[in-house]
């Protein structure tokens, strides 16, 4: 082949390959690719990956979930862990969900994956477990596909996370509360004793709970209490003394010695 003609060959490919590449990014997003991107491969970085496949020296079981086909492979026990179009017969499915022969996943109960994750790796896993490369998923995020639904959660603009992952993670609105702007509140009715509409917020949860409320510090407790916060130190007799002969309103009298 003259030098030219192989030039020539080499640009068509290139051109080529663009366009396949144009054409696969113009692919509608399919139901699985999106389970995968807004909800399995979250939860793969989050439960999974410390352990099966972040740090590639030391992957437990020998069960790596970087990638599809390392997950199909299994680990050490020789089984599949991933079987696309079975959740049941899918030991990454069973492990989370804490069913079958297989050890639950994570081990602790108190990093079980939830209700909402575990369903959608059910269905990811049923519908053939697709699992896109960096460059589709990046794709997907582009085309703002991540915003989903109120149930899903809601996103917050942050300065970024380590991978998009994080960056386009959802929270529960509830989880919020300190980014959301103040409202109007009536105080609901409480005891006479309580002096703010903090307090009446507090003692109206207390009676819900059916919890009494302890006593109304001395004022040498009181003084104790508010020096050991303050400066680490316990008061002075003389602080003391001069605060229980402070004949001004308990209010008053506490705030000078604050």
């Amino acid at each position: 082949m003259k030098p030219t003609h192989f030039l020539t060959m080499t640009i068509l490919f290139t051109a080529l390959a663009g366009v396949v590449a144009a054409v696969s990014a113009e692919e509608p997003t399919s139901e699985g690719e999106m389970l995968f991107v807004r909800s399995v491969l979250p939860m793969l970085k989050t439960k999974c990956i410390a352990c099966h496949g972040g740090d590639r020296d030391d992957i437990r079981g020998e069960l790596s979930l970087l990638e599809r086909g390392a997950a199909i492979a299994g680990g050490e026990s020789g089984e599949t862990s991933l079987v696309p179009g079975d959740k049941l017969a899918s030991s990454l499915y069973l492990a989370a969900t804490r069913q079958g022969d297989v050890s639950a996943m994570p081990p602790k109960e108190n990093d079980a994956v939830d209700e909402q994750q575990l369903a959608s790796l059910g269905r990811w896993i049923d519908v053939g477990a697709p699992w896109p490369d960096e460059r589709r998923i990046a794709t997907i995020r582009e085309r703002n596909e991540l915003l989903g639904d109120a149930e899903e959660g809601v996103q917050v603009v942050t300065s970024g996370g380590l991978d998009g992952d994080w960056t386009d993670r959802r929270y529960d609105p509830a989880n919020l509360w300190a980014y959301q702007s103040l409202g109007t509140h009536v105080p609901p009715h409480a005891p006479e004793t309580t002096s703010t509409a903090i307090d009446a917020f507090i003692a109206a949860r207390q009676a819900e709970l059916g919890v009494v409320a302890a006593r109304l510090a001395d004022r040498v407790t009181l003084i104790r209490r508010a020096t050991f916060d303050l400066i680490g130190l316990p008061p002075t007799l003389e602080e003391i003394c001069d605060f229980t002969a402070d004949r001004r309103d308990d209010a008053v009298a506490f705030g000078k010695v604050v």
